[in-house]
């Protein structure tokens, strides 16, 4: 009876052991659109945002400082259907951060159709709990136009707020001057949810690093 006991304890400790890995200070799901409207030129840029942010020590830093010193982050392309770049992974200090940087600087460009932000927020709502555990949930998307396709996004963004998680935005100004109000009144929403647009192409690789630098002050 008492080798049962121990054994049983063991477990309960590995178990919960195995739960504690799991948490993070944040689970963000990065959005880049990769629409009809985006070229292979802009479409490279947002990523490449990406990459250099992860890659700064300003970034790495702020990660390895928070509450649980982690972070999990998945990116996901998205137009008429979603294309997953890199699967959830666990951010923690410099290696890890510049692997996964180093990952998603190796995605090809494919064009996925029309732009449809409400199966992308849809999608994203799907991804988190799965293997990682946040003290916040954050889904952060890039566009440079309005939704054309796919299910309406109002009903899916209440969804997603209602179950506390937080939308960011980074429109991107390119043919449609509007494309930052629409983000601001229809995409985004949740406690501390902000926009960062990018004022031209150029602009891009400066707006990943601010918008990552306030989302990871959420930690």
């Amino acid at each position: 009876m008492r080798i049962i006991l121990i054994a049983l304890l063991c477990i309960g400790f590995g178990t919960a052991h195995a739960t504690e890995r799991k948490q993070v200070d944040i689970e963000l799901v990065m959005l880049v659109d990769a629409s009809g409207s985006i070229d292979k030129d802009e479409h490279k840029l947002q990523l490449a945002g990406i990459v250099v942010a992860f890659k700064n020590p300003h970034i790495i830093n702020a990660i390895k400082n928070g509450y649980r010193r982690a972070v999990a982050v998945t990116v996901v392309g998205f137009g008429a259907s979603q294309r997953v770049y890199m699967p959830w992974t666990r951010l923690y200090d410099e290696d890890s951060a510049v692997r996964f940087a180093d990952g998603l600087a190796e995605i090809s460009h494919k064009d996925l159709g029309g732009t449809a932000i409400g199966d992308a927020l849809a999608y994203a709502h799907t991804l988190f709990g799965k293997r990682f555990r946040g003290d916040f949930r954050i889904i952060d998307i890039s566009g440079d136009e309005k939704s054309n396709s796919g299910v309406p996004v109002t009903p899916v963004r209440q969804q997603i707020i209602e179950d506390g998680i937080t939308i960011n935005g980074l429109p991107i100004i390119d043919s449609d001057q509007n494309v930052v109000a629409y983000y601001k009144t229809e995409v985004i929403g949740g406690v501390g949810a902000f926009v960062i647009p990018a004022k031209n192409r150029a602009a891009i690789l400066q707006a990943y690093f601010f918008k990552l630098v306030k989302e990871l002050a959420r930690k």
